[in-house]
Protein backbone atom coordinates (compact mmCIF):
# COMPACT_ATOMS: atom_id res chain seq x y z
CA UNK A 1 0.00 0.00 0.00
CA UNK A 2 1.83 3.12 -1.08
CA UNK A 3 1.34 6.20 1.61
CA UNK A 4 1.65 9.53 1.30
CA UNK A 5 2.11 13.04 3.73
CA UNK A 6 1.55 16.34 2.85
CA UNK A 7 4.46 18.69 1.71
CA UNK A 8 4.43 22.55 1.34
CA UNK A 9 6.19 24.61 -1.51
CA UNK A 10 7.98 26.80 0.73
CA UNK A 11 8.44 29.54 -2.60
CA UNK A 12 5.26 28.99 -3.56
CA UNK A 13 3.42 29.60 0.24
CA UNK A 14 5.13 32.75 0.69
CA UNK A 15 4.39 34.28 -2.44
CA UNK A 16 0.66 33.48 -1.87
CA UNK A 17 0.75 35.01 1.37
CA UNK A 18 1.75 38.39 -0.16
CA UNK A 19 -1.63 38.32 -1.36
CA UNK A 20 -3.54 37.47 1.91
CA UNK A 21 -2.82 40.87 3.30
CA UNK A 22 -5.45 42.77 2.40
CA UNK A 23 -4.46 45.92 4.00
CA UNK A 24 -1.02 47.76 2.92
CA UNK A 25 -0.56 49.67 6.41
CA UNK A 26 -0.88 46.04 8.33
CA UNK A 27 2.63 46.06 8.64
CA UNK A 28 2.56 49.53 11.15
CA UNK A 29 0.26 47.16 14.21
CA UNK A 30 2.93 44.34 13.19
CA UNK A 31 5.85 46.14 14.37
CA UNK A 32 4.40 47.77 17.22
CA UNK A 33 3.14 44.34 18.70
CA UNK A 34 6.44 43.03 18.23
CA UNK A 35 8.15 46.37 20.49
CA UNK A 36 5.14 45.48 22.73
CA UNK A 37 6.35 42.33 23.52
CA UNK A 38 10.20 43.50 23.74
CA UNK A 39 8.93 45.43 26.76
CA UNK A 40 9.97 48.40 24.89
CA UNK A 41 8.70 51.59 26.43
CA UNK A 42 7.36 53.59 23.34
CA UNK A 43 7.81 52.68 19.70
CA UNK A 44 9.31 55.49 17.59
CA UNK A 45 8.58 55.80 13.92
CA UNK A 46 10.29 58.34 11.41
CA UNK A 47 9.40 59.30 8.02
CA UNK A 48 11.80 59.88 5.10
CA UNK A 49 10.49 61.89 2.40
CA UNK A 50 13.18 62.17 0.06
CA UNK A 51 14.01 58.58 -0.22
CA UNK A 52 10.20 57.15 0.58
CA UNK A 53 11.74 55.02 4.04
CA UNK A 54 10.30 54.46 7.56
CA UNK A 55 12.23 53.67 10.03
CA UNK A 56 11.19 52.17 13.21
CA UNK A 57 13.00 52.12 16.41
CA UNK A 58 12.22 50.74 20.41
CA UNK A 59 14.04 49.89 23.49
CA UNK A 60 12.84 46.55 24.30
CA UNK A 61 15.03 44.09 24.86
CA UNK A 62 15.82 43.31 21.12
CA UNK A 63 15.66 40.43 19.03
CA UNK A 64 16.54 37.15 20.06
CA UNK A 65 17.25 35.79 16.99
CA UNK A 66 16.86 37.71 12.99
CA UNK A 67 17.26 33.82 11.68
CA UNK A 68 13.71 33.37 14.01
CA UNK A 69 12.85 36.03 12.93
CA UNK A 70 12.75 35.44 9.10
CA UNK A 71 11.62 31.62 9.99
CA UNK A 72 7.84 31.58 9.25
CA UNK A 73 5.20 30.12 11.52
CA UNK A 74 7.93 30.23 14.23
CA UNK A 75 7.28 33.48 16.35
CA UNK A 76 10.41 33.02 18.79
CA UNK A 77 8.74 34.56 21.51
CA UNK A 78 8.93 32.81 25.14
CA UNK A 79 6.54 30.46 26.86
CA UNK A 80 4.71 33.30 28.79
CA UNK A 81 3.98 35.09 25.44
CA UNK A 82 2.89 32.62 23.09
CA UNK A 83 0.35 31.34 26.01
CA UNK A 84 -1.61 34.77 26.66
CA UNK A 85 -0.75 36.27 22.93
CA UNK A 86 -1.42 33.33 20.31
CA UNK A 87 1.40 35.03 18.07
CA UNK A 88 1.36 33.45 14.75
CA UNK A 89 5.14 33.90 13.24
CA UNK A 90 4.12 35.12 10.00
CA UNK A 91 3.26 38.86 11.08
CA UNK A 92 7.07 40.00 9.98
CA UNK A 93 6.41 39.23 7.02
CA UNK A 94 3.61 42.46 6.15
CA UNK A 95 7.60 44.32 6.89
CA UNK A 96 9.09 42.18 3.81
CA UNK A 97 6.39 42.65 1.60
CA UNK A 98 5.89 46.48 1.88
CA UNK A 99 9.42 47.33 0.90
CA UNK A 100 11.95 47.14 -1.35
CA UNK A 101 14.74 46.64 0.94
CA UNK A 102 15.01 46.01 5.05
CA UNK A 103 17.76 47.03 7.72
CA UNK A 104 17.43 45.22 10.86
CA UNK A 105 19.56 46.43 14.08
CA UNK A 106 19.46 44.28 17.36
CA UNK A 107 21.53 42.50 19.82
CA UNK A 108 21.70 39.91 17.30
CA UNK A 109 23.27 41.09 15.00
CA UNK A 110 22.71 43.77 11.97
CA UNK A 111 20.71 42.50 8.40
CA UNK A 112 20.82 44.46 5.56
CA UNK A 113 18.96 42.95 2.17
CA UNK A 114 16.84 43.62 -0.39
CA UNK A 115 13.21 41.51 0.47
CA UNK A 116 13.45 40.15 -2.93
CA UNK A 117 16.24 37.72 -1.68
CA UNK A 118 14.68 37.02 1.66
CA UNK A 119 11.40 35.89 0.23
CA UNK A 120 13.14 33.99 -2.87
CA UNK A 121 15.28 32.18 -0.11
CA UNK A 122 18.67 33.41 -1.19
CA UNK A 123 21.18 33.67 1.56
CA UNK A 124 21.21 36.87 3.37
CA UNK A 125 24.52 37.98 5.88
CA UNK A 126 24.05 38.50 8.93
CA UNK A 127 27.02 40.76 10.60
CA UNK A 128 27.38 41.23 14.69
CA UNK A 129 26.94 44.03 16.74
CA UNK A 130 29.43 44.64 19.05
CA UNK A 131 28.35 47.70 20.69
CA UNK A 132 24.61 47.33 21.08
CA UNK A 133 22.83 50.28 22.39
CA UNK A 134 19.94 48.67 23.55
CA UNK A 135 17.78 50.56 20.81
CA UNK A 136 16.27 48.06 18.30
CA UNK A 137 16.09 49.77 14.47
CA UNK A 138 13.91 48.01 11.37
CA UNK A 139 14.31 50.59 8.65
CA UNK A 140 12.15 50.17 5.54
CA UNK A 141 13.39 51.86 2.23
CA UNK A 142 11.19 52.21 -0.83
CA UNK A 143 8.21 51.32 0.96
CA UNK A 144 4.94 51.15 -0.72
CA UNK A 145 3.16 54.33 1.93
CA UNK A 146 2.84 57.58 2.14
CA UNK A 147 3.42 60.04 4.86
CA UNK A 148 -0.78 60.94 5.26
CA UNK A 149 -1.39 57.32 4.94
CA UNK A 150 1.17 56.34 7.65
CA UNK A 151 0.17 58.88 9.73
CA UNK A 152 -3.83 58.46 9.87
CA UNK A 153 -3.13 55.03 10.50
CA UNK A 154 -0.88 55.66 13.81
CA UNK A 155 -3.19 58.23 15.21
CA UNK A 156 -6.05 54.59 14.72
CA UNK A 157 -4.12 52.28 16.34
CA UNK A 158 -1.94 54.48 19.10
CA UNK A 159 -5.35 55.15 20.33
CA UNK A 160 -5.79 52.00 22.93
CA UNK A 161 -1.88 50.55 22.41
CA UNK A 162 -0.49 50.30 25.94
CA UNK A 163 2.91 51.91 25.04
CA UNK A 164 3.43 55.41 23.89
CA UNK A 165 3.94 55.80 20.20
CA UNK A 166 5.74 58.65 18.69
CA UNK A 167 5.61 59.87 14.76
CA UNK A 168 7.64 62.23 13.57
CA UNK A 169 8.77 63.77 16.83
CA UNK A 170 4.94 63.80 18.06
CA UNK A 171 3.94 61.72 20.81
CA UNK A 172 0.25 60.05 19.10
CA UNK A 173 -3.25 60.33 21.82
CA UNK A 174 -3.45 57.14 23.50
CA UNK A 175 -7.25 58.41 24.94
CA UNK A 176 -8.30 54.75 24.48
CA UNK A 177 -5.48 53.01 26.43
CA UNK A 178 -6.25 51.21 29.97
CA UNK A 179 -3.43 53.50 31.51
CA UNK A 180 -4.89 56.43 30.42
CA UNK A 181 -8.24 55.94 32.73
CA UNK A 182 -8.38 54.74 36.39
CA UNK A 183 -11.96 53.69 35.92
CA UNK A 184 -11.19 50.30 33.97
CA UNK A 185 -13.05 47.53 35.28
CA UNK A 186 -11.86 44.00 34.93
CA UNK A 187 -14.19 41.35 33.77
CA UNK A 188 -14.64 38.27 32.44
CA UNK A 189 -13.47 39.49 29.15
CA UNK A 190 -10.69 41.53 30.30
CA UNK A 191 -10.71 45.47 30.70
CA UNK A 192 -13.55 47.44 29.94
CA UNK A 193 -14.51 51.24 30.53
CA UNK A 194 -17.95 52.33 30.41
CA UNK A 195 -18.74 55.81 29.02
CA UNK A 196 -22.16 58.50 28.85
CA UNK A 197 -22.73 57.37 32.88
CA UNK A 198 -23.31 60.81 34.06
CA UNK A 199 -23.67 63.06 31.74
CA UNK A 200 -27.16 61.52 30.64
CA UNK A 201 -26.00 60.80 27.05
CA UNK A 202 -26.91 57.06 26.05
CA UNK A 203 -24.13 55.29 25.13
CA UNK A 204 -24.27 52.05 23.14
CA UNK A 205 -21.40 52.06 20.73
CA UNK A 206 -18.32 50.37 21.78
CA UNK A 207 -14.52 50.19 20.61
CA UNK A 208 -13.00 46.96 20.90
CA UNK A 209 -9.18 45.99 21.91
CA UNK A 210 -6.84 43.08 20.85
CA UNK A 211 -3.34 43.48 22.32
CA UNK A 212 -4.05 47.39 22.31
CA UNK A 213 -4.99 47.38 19.06
CA UNK A 214 -8.18 48.16 17.06
CA UNK A 215 -10.10 45.80 16.18
CA UNK A 216 -13.70 46.17 15.73
CA UNK A 217 -15.75 49.71 16.14
CA UNK A 218 -19.86 50.08 15.59
CA UNK A 219 -20.92 53.22 14.08
CA UNK A 220 -17.65 53.92 12.10
CA UNK A 221 -18.96 56.68 10.06
CA UNK A 222 -19.22 58.72 13.06
CA UNK A 223 -15.67 58.39 14.20
CA UNK A 224 -14.43 60.12 17.75
CA UNK A 225 -17.71 62.13 17.86
CA UNK A 226 -19.64 60.04 19.01
CA UNK A 227 -19.38 58.34 22.99
CA UNK A 228 -18.03 54.93 23.14
CA UNK A 229 -17.44 52.10 25.71
CA UNK A 230 -14.30 50.92 25.27
CA UNK A 231 -13.13 47.29 25.65
CA UNK A 232 -9.75 45.48 25.81
CA UNK A 233 -10.42 41.96 25.12
CA UNK A 234 -8.05 39.29 27.03
CA UNK A 235 -5.78 38.07 24.73
CA UNK A 236 -6.32 34.65 26.33
CA UNK A 237 -9.21 34.35 25.70
CA UNK A 238 -9.45 35.40 21.80
CA UNK A 239 -7.74 35.87 19.21
CA UNK A 240 -7.38 37.46 15.51
CA UNK A 241 -8.27 36.12 12.30
CA UNK A 242 -4.87 35.85 9.98
CA UNK A 243 -2.61 37.38 8.99
CA UNK A 244 -4.30 41.11 9.36
CA UNK A 245 -5.36 40.37 12.70
CA UNK A 246 -7.95 42.95 12.10
CA UNK A 247 -10.66 40.59 12.83
CA UNK A 248 -11.76 39.03 15.76
CA UNK A 249 -12.32 34.87 15.08
CA UNK A 250 -16.31 33.96 15.77
CA UNK A 251 -16.23 38.11 15.48
CA UNK A 252 -20.76 38.11 16.18
CA UNK A 253 -19.94 35.48 18.87
CA UNK A 254 -17.51 37.70 20.77
CA UNK A 255 -19.32 40.90 20.24
CA UNK A 256 -22.65 39.12 21.91
CA UNK A 257 -20.29 38.12 24.56
CA UNK A 258 -19.07 41.65 25.03
CA UNK A 259 -22.35 43.31 24.83
CA UNK A 260 -23.55 41.00 27.28
CA UNK A 261 -20.65 41.67 29.49
CA UNK A 262 -21.23 45.57 29.08
CA UNK A 263 -25.36 45.53 30.35
CA UNK A 264 -24.02 43.54 32.99
CA UNK A 265 -21.69 45.94 34.27
CA UNK A 266 -24.17 49.15 33.42
CA UNK A 267 -26.92 47.13 35.37
CA UNK A 268 -24.47 47.36 38.24
CA UNK A 269 -23.62 50.73 37.82
CA UNK A 270 -27.36 51.85 37.98
CA UNK A 271 -28.36 49.59 40.76
CA UNK A 272 -25.87 51.42 42.98
CA UNK A 273 -27.19 54.38 41.66
CA UNK A 274 -30.73 53.75 42.57
CA UNK A 275 -29.84 53.17 46.08
CA UNK A 276 -28.59 56.90 46.30
CA UNK A 277 -29.81 58.89 43.43
CA UNK A 278 -33.12 61.25 44.03
CA UNK A 279 -35.71 59.45 41.18
CA UNK A 280 -36.13 62.31 39.32
CA UNK A 281 -32.00 62.21 38.63
CA UNK A 282 -32.31 58.27 38.39
CA UNK A 283 -34.82 58.49 35.29
CA UNK A 284 -32.81 61.64 33.31
CA UNK A 285 -30.54 58.41 32.49
CA UNK A 286 -33.99 57.11 30.95
CA UNK A 287 -32.60 56.33 27.72
CA UNK A 288 -29.17 54.41 28.07
CA UNK A 289 -31.39 52.23 30.25
CA UNK A 290 -33.33 51.51 27.55
CA UNK A 291 -30.70 51.13 25.19
CA UNK A 292 -29.35 48.26 27.02
CA UNK A 293 -32.49 46.86 27.79
CA UNK A 294 -32.70 47.49 31.33
CA UNK A 295 -35.99 49.74 31.99
CA UNK A 296 -37.04 47.19 34.45
CA UNK A 297 -34.85 49.49 36.88
CA UNK A 298 -37.87 51.74 36.55
CA UNK A 299 -40.28 49.46 37.45
CA UNK A 300 -40.39 50.84 41.33
CA UNK A 301 -39.40 54.50 40.75
CA UNK A 302 -41.87 56.81 41.54
CA UNK A 303 -41.59 59.60 38.79
CA UNK A 304 -41.99 58.86 35.19
CA UNK A 305 -38.94 59.90 32.89
CA UNK A 306 -39.71 63.79 31.11
CA UNK A 307 -39.60 61.84 27.56
CA UNK A 308 -41.51 59.15 27.89
CA UNK A 309 -45.26 61.14 28.05
CA UNK A 310 -46.43 63.00 25.12
CA UNK A 311 -48.98 66.20 25.67
CA UNK A 312 -50.65 67.62 22.65
CA UNK A 313 -48.89 71.55 21.36
CA UNK A 314 -51.21 71.50 18.32
CA UNK A 315 -54.45 70.31 16.62
CA UNK A 316 -53.95 66.90 15.54
CA UNK A 317 -53.56 65.77 11.66
CA UNK A 318 -52.54 62.91 9.50
CA UNK A 319 -49.55 63.35 7.96
CA UNK A 320 -46.77 65.19 10.97
CA UNK A 321 -43.96 65.50 8.36
CA UNK A 322 -46.15 67.79 6.06
CA UNK A 323 -47.94 69.41 8.65
CA UNK A 324 -46.05 69.66 11.87
CA UNK A 325 -46.09 67.65 14.70
CA UNK A 326 -48.96 67.90 17.43
CA UNK A 327 -47.44 65.43 19.91
CA UNK A 328 -44.39 66.66 21.84
CA UNK A 329 -42.54 64.95 24.50
CA UNK A 330 -42.99 66.10 28.06
CA UNK A 331 -40.12 68.44 29.65
CA UNK A 332 -40.58 67.36 33.27
CA UNK A 333 -40.84 64.38 34.94
CA UNK A 334 -44.01 63.29 36.21
CA UNK A 335 -45.57 61.74 39.65
CA UNK A 336 -48.05 58.77 39.84
CA UNK A 337 -50.59 62.23 41.37
CA UNK A 338 -49.75 63.95 38.10
CA UNK A 339 -50.85 60.95 36.34
CA UNK A 340 -53.67 60.52 38.04
CA UNK A 341 -54.89 64.00 38.18
CA UNK A 342 -54.66 64.55 34.35
CA UNK A 343 -55.12 61.06 32.72
CA UNK A 344 -52.70 59.31 30.94
CA UNK A 345 -53.69 57.40 27.36
CA UNK A 346 -52.48 55.25 24.59
CA UNK A 347 -53.69 55.69 21.29
CA UNK A 348 -53.79 53.77 18.11
CA UNK A 349 -55.76 55.13 15.38
CA UNK A 350 -54.94 56.46 11.96
CA UNK A 351 -56.55 59.54 11.36
CA UNK A 352 -56.85 59.41 7.61
CA UNK A 353 -58.54 56.06 8.20
CA UNK A 354 -59.90 55.68 11.52
CA UNK A 355 -60.41 59.24 11.75
CA UNK A 356 -59.12 61.99 14.89
CA UNK A 357 -62.19 60.72 17.60
CA UNK A 358 -59.58 59.63 20.17
CA UNK A 359 -56.81 62.40 19.68
CA UNK A 360 -59.68 64.95 19.66
CA UNK A 361 -61.07 63.52 23.01
CA UNK A 362 -57.54 63.47 24.90
CA UNK A 363 -56.26 67.12 23.21
CA UNK A 364 -59.80 68.20 24.74
CA UNK A 365 -59.44 66.31 27.90
CA UNK A 366 -55.69 67.40 28.43
CA UNK A 367 -54.64 64.11 28.62
CA UNK A 368 -50.83 62.66 28.58
CA UNK A 369 -50.06 59.61 25.66
CA UNK A 370 -47.84 56.98 26.49
CA UNK A 371 -46.62 55.00 23.62
CA UNK A 372 -45.20 52.34 25.86
CA UNK A 373 -42.12 53.38 25.94
CA UNK A 374 -41.31 51.44 29.74
CA UNK A 375 -41.04 47.73 30.75
CA UNK A 376 -44.56 46.37 30.97
CA UNK A 377 -43.73 45.93 34.89
CA UNK A 378 -44.23 49.38 34.86
CA UNK A 379 -46.71 50.77 37.83
CA UNK A 380 -47.56 53.22 35.03
CA UNK A 381 -49.55 50.16 33.13
CA UNK A 382 -52.37 50.44 35.53
CA UNK A 383 -52.90 53.77 34.37
CA UNK A 384 -53.08 54.18 30.95
CA UNK A 385 -56.38 53.68 29.36
CA UNK A 386 -56.19 52.85 26.42
CA UNK A 387 -59.00 54.58 23.99
CA UNK A 388 -60.90 52.74 21.42
CA UNK A 389 -64.58 52.36 20.05
CA UNK A 390 -65.30 56.32 20.49
CA UNK A 391 -68.99 57.49 19.59
CA UNK A 392 -70.41 60.60 18.22
CA UNK A 393 -73.28 62.88 18.71
CA UNK A 394 -74.13 65.39 16.56
CA UNK A 395 -75.82 68.84 18.39
CA UNK A 396 -78.54 70.24 16.56
CA UNK A 397 -76.93 69.39 13.11
CA UNK A 398 -78.00 72.25 10.19
CA UNK A 399 -76.75 70.50 7.04
CA UNK A 400 -74.89 68.08 5.60
CA UNK A 401 -72.79 69.13 2.31
CA UNK A 402 -70.25 67.75 -0.27
CA UNK A 403 -67.01 69.71 -0.61
CA UNK A 404 -65.28 69.27 -3.48
CA UNK A 405 -61.85 71.17 -3.26
CA UNK A 406 -58.58 71.24 -6.16
CA UNK A 407 -57.51 68.07 -4.26
CA UNK A 408 -59.91 66.54 -1.18
CA UNK A 409 -63.57 65.82 -1.81
CA UNK A 410 -65.21 65.40 1.57
CA UNK A 411 -69.16 64.95 3.34
CA UNK A 412 -69.31 68.22 5.66
CA UNK A 413 -71.75 67.88 8.82
CA UNK A 414 -72.31 71.28 9.95
CA UNK A 415 -73.76 71.21 13.78
CA UNK A 416 -73.23 73.58 16.79
CA UNK A 417 -71.50 71.34 18.84
CA UNK A 418 -70.83 67.33 19.20
CA UNK A 419 -70.41 65.27 21.73
CA UNK A 420 -67.08 62.22 21.80
CA UNK A 421 -67.73 59.11 24.18
CA UNK A 422 -65.47 56.53 24.75
CA UNK A 423 -66.40 54.23 27.79
CA UNK A 424 -68.09 56.18 30.30
CA UNK A 425 -66.49 59.57 29.43
CA UNK A 426 -67.93 62.29 27.25
CA UNK A 427 -66.68 65.72 25.83
CA UNK A 428 -68.42 68.23 24.06
CA UNK A 429 -66.46 70.00 21.26
CA UNK A 430 -67.62 73.69 19.80
CA UNK A 431 -64.27 75.04 18.58
CA UNK A 432 -62.59 72.04 16.92
CA UNK A 433 -63.83 70.28 13.52
CA UNK A 434 -62.98 66.57 13.60
CA UNK A 435 -62.53 64.10 10.67
CA UNK A 436 -64.03 60.57 11.03
CA UNK A 437 -61.99 58.66 9.02
CA UNK A 438 -62.12 56.98 5.15
CA UNK A 439 -63.52 53.93 6.79
CA UNK A 440 -66.26 56.04 9.00
CA UNK A 441 -68.02 57.11 6.42
CA UNK A 442 -65.39 59.71 5.19
CA UNK A 443 -67.40 62.78 6.71
CA UNK A 444 -66.06 65.67 8.63
CA UNK A 445 -68.03 67.10 11.75
CA UNK A 446 -67.88 70.90 11.74
CA UNK A 447 -68.95 72.69 14.69
CA UNK A 448 -70.18 76.16 14.50
CA UNK A 449 -67.08 77.86 15.93
CA UNK A 450 -64.38 76.50 13.98
CA UNK A 451 -64.02 79.05 11.15
CA UNK A 452 -60.79 77.33 9.63
CA UNK A 453 -59.49 74.88 7.36
CA UNK A 454 -57.68 72.96 9.72
CA UNK A 455 -59.85 69.85 9.19
CA UNK A 456 -58.03 69.30 5.94
CA UNK A 457 -55.19 68.28 7.53
CA UNK A 458 -56.49 65.87 8.77
CA UNK A 459 -58.60 64.23 5.50
CA UNK A 460 -55.64 63.90 3.39
CA UNK A 461 -51.95 64.43 3.27
CA UNK A 462 -51.83 66.37 0.07
CA UNK A 463 -49.22 64.24 -0.68
CA UNK A 464 -48.76 62.80 -5.16
CA UNK A 465 -47.99 59.40 -6.31
CA UNK A 466 -44.08 60.29 -5.78
CA UNK A 467 -44.50 61.47 -1.77
CA UNK A 468 -44.22 65.14 -2.88
CA UNK A 469 -46.34 67.63 -0.74
CA UNK A 470 -48.90 68.99 -3.30
CA UNK A 471 -48.61 72.41 -1.40
CA UNK A 472 -50.76 74.99 -4.28
CA UNK A 473 -53.43 72.21 -3.81
CA UNK A 474 -53.64 72.73 -0.55
CA UNK A 475 -53.31 76.12 0.03
CA UNK A 476 -56.43 76.48 -2.58
CA UNK A 477 -58.44 73.84 -1.12
CA UNK A 478 -57.93 75.67 2.69
CA UNK A 479 -59.19 78.89 0.55
CA UNK A 480 -61.97 77.58 -0.82
CA UNK A 481 -62.97 75.28 2.21
CA UNK A 482 -62.90 78.36 4.62
CA UNK A 483 -65.60 79.81 1.83
CA UNK A 484 -67.46 76.96 1.81
CA UNK A 485 -67.60 76.71 5.17
CA UNK A 486 -68.90 80.73 5.61
CA UNK A 487 -71.49 79.82 2.87
CA UNK A 488 -73.27 76.69 4.65
CA UNK A 489 -73.39 78.67 7.91
CA UNK A 490 -75.43 81.73 7.09
CA UNK A 491 -79.30 82.23 6.42
CA UNK A 492 -78.64 84.46 3.73
CA UNK A 493 -78.99 83.30 0.09
CA UNK A 494 -76.86 86.56 -0.92
CA UNK A 495 -74.35 86.15 1.95
CA UNK A 496 -73.76 82.67 0.51
CA UNK A 497 -73.38 83.08 -2.93
CA UNK A 498 -70.86 86.18 -2.43
CA UNK A 499 -68.74 83.53 -0.57
CA UNK A 500 -68.90 80.80 -3.25
CA UNK A 501 -68.41 82.81 -5.92
CA UNK A 502 -65.08 83.97 -7.54
CA UNK A 503 -64.08 87.72 -6.35
CA UNK A 504 -63.08 88.03 -10.11
CA UNK A 505 -63.66 86.88 -13.62
CA UNK A 506 -60.60 87.16 -15.83
CA UNK A 507 -63.25 87.72 -18.89
CA UNK A 508 -63.13 90.77 -20.73
CA UNK A 509 -66.32 89.81 -22.47
CA UNK A 510 -68.30 89.86 -19.30
CA UNK A 511 -66.69 92.98 -18.06
CA UNK A 512 -70.03 95.44 -17.49
CA UNK A 513 -72.32 92.75 -17.71
CA UNK A 514 -75.40 91.55 -15.34
CA UNK A 515 -76.53 87.94 -14.69
CA UNK A 516 -79.37 86.11 -13.71
CA UNK A 517 -78.02 83.15 -11.67
CA UNK A 518 -80.83 79.75 -10.79
CA UNK A 519 -79.55 77.33 -8.34
CA UNK A 520 -81.34 74.24 -8.12
CA UNK A 521 -81.94 71.73 -5.43
CA UNK A 522 -79.29 69.78 -6.22
CA UNK A 523 -76.99 72.63 -6.00
CA UNK A 524 -76.22 73.33 -9.46
CA UNK A 525 -75.85 76.89 -10.74
CA UNK A 526 -77.37 77.83 -14.58
CA UNK A 527 -77.26 81.44 -16.22
CA UNK A 528 -80.95 82.14 -16.94
CA UNK A 529 -80.41 85.33 -18.50
CA UNK A 530 -77.70 88.45 -19.32
CA UNK A 531 -78.92 92.37 -19.16
CA UNK A 532 -75.74 94.44 -21.30
CA UNK A 533 -75.28 97.26 -19.36
CA UNK A 534 -75.01 100.32 -21.62
CA UNK A 535 -71.99 102.30 -22.31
Amino acid sequence: MQQTVMSINPANLVNALRLSFTNSTTVLGELMQNSRRAQATSVEFTFDHQINTLTVTDDGCGIESINKLLTVAESGWNADVIAQEHPFGIGFLSALYSCRHITVVSKSGKLMSGTDEILTFQPVSIAPVDDWDRKTVITLQDIGLEFDQIKRKLIELARGFPIPIVFDGQILSRCCAIDSSSEFIDTEIGSVLLMGLDNKRSCVDIDVYLQGLPIYRTNKTYGDAIPRHVIHLDPSKFMARLPDRDKLVDEEDVINITKNVLAKQIEGYYLKLKATADPIDFVASYQMLKDWKLLHLLNDVPVIPAFVLQTFVDYPNCDESAFGHYLFPSTVASTWDDLNTQGVVSIDECVENDGALCHMFAMQKGHYVYHGELHPGHWIQSLVKKLENPTIELINETRSVLFKGDWDWVQVRFCDSYVITIGNETIEIRGHAVYLGEENGDEVVMPSLDNTPSVLTQTSSYRGEHEDFQQSAYESDQAEFHSFCVANRTDDPLVGIRQLLPTQLLCPILYGNSFHLHVNADGNLTVNSLEKMVA
